[in-house]
């Protein structure tokens, strides 16, 4: 035999079994990635792309949707406020304020619970949402049992500042007859736990390797009109990633909420696309310094 042909055969068989090798290296050790992940927690795989995360709720199992309709507010209520031109324009009050309101920027927070409580019929059940220093104006939503209902234009309340940090108007609107739907003759509906919100969120490369989560709340977002101007409401998880990044995920279906996403009757959201989200083009935000009026 020609020893020559001989050794170029035996080295192109070493380069067909280097080959076959390296493929069935690179099946196992996908196997085992894919192993790894599957027996994973949740946990476990955030802590391997080192994305942390504060302190996650761990009290709510259970919540229900929620209805409500549009209020329209009483003229002989609002000519009991004080120090206000109170106009009524549908379901939509707008009042100016004949003195201005000096707020305490520094304790933002206490200064806007104390004009809400007292300058705004049922200002009470309002929540910081966030401050925006280029209109000077700040926005709060209304809640329901102490949860926030987000990015609803039948439960909001604008307070419009001057140069000087005073409110000199706003304007407000407000949901009523709120109450738990009962669906399928149940009173609670399991909801998904708050880890399980991330979960969703890291699988659909919502949390990049490093993220941290700077907050987890459940609120209500809309869910979809029914007639006579009633207004369903999902439990919602409101996540805050990296203080800048805001989703919304139904905890009881799972899915992220789009926000803006031109569909108003779906999302209610036609008269808020220009109301910001915490963080983006503002400076306060109700899970920051100031937040909180509920």
């Amino acid at each position: 035999m020609d020893w020559s042909r001989a050794k170029t055969l035996l080295i192109l068989c070493f380069f067909v079994l280097d080959v076959f090798l390296l493929i069935q290296l690179s099946e196992k050790r996908q196997t085992d990635q894919y192993d790894f992940l599957n027996e994973s927690t949740i946990e476990e795989r955030l802590a391997a792309e080192e994305i942390t995360y504060e302190a996650l709720p761990k009290d709510a199992v259970s919540e229900n949707y929620i209805s409500g309709t549009s209020r329209q507010f009483d003229p002989d209520l609002l000519n009991e406020l004080a120090n206000q031109n109170v106009i009524i324009n549908g379901n939509s009050v707008v009042s100016s304020l004949i003195e201005p309101y000096t707020l305490n920027m520094d304790e933002m927070s206490d200064s806007v619970t104390e004009f809400m409580n007292t300058q705004v019929v049922d200002g009470a059940r309002y929540r910081f949402w966030s401050y925006n220093r280029e209109t000077n104006a700040i926005i709060l939503f209304q809640t329901y049992e102490g949860k926030t209902i987000y990015y609803n234009d039948n439960g909001i309340v604008i307070l419009q500042l001057n140069e000087d940090n005073q409110v000199v108007s706003y304007q407000q609107t407000m949901l009523s007859d709120i109450e738990q739907l009962d669906i399928d003759e149940k009173k609670q509906q399991p909801i998904l736990p708050a880890i399980e919100a991330l979960k969703i969120l890291f699988e659909r490369n919502e949390l990049p390797s490093g993220s941290h989560v700077s907050s987890v709340e459940l609120g209500y977002y809309t869910l979809v009109p029914l007639s006579g101007g009633v207004q369903v409401f999902a439990p919602t998880w409101h996540v805050i990633v990296d203080n800048e990044r805001n989703y919304f995920i139904n905890a009881i279906e799972g899915q992220i909420q789009q926000m803006n996403d031109g569909n108003a009757a779906t999302t209610n959201q036609s008269n808020l696309d220009d109301i910001p989200l915490p963080n983006e083009g503002t400076d306060e935000s109700e899970d920051g310094e100031n937040g909180g009026v509920s």
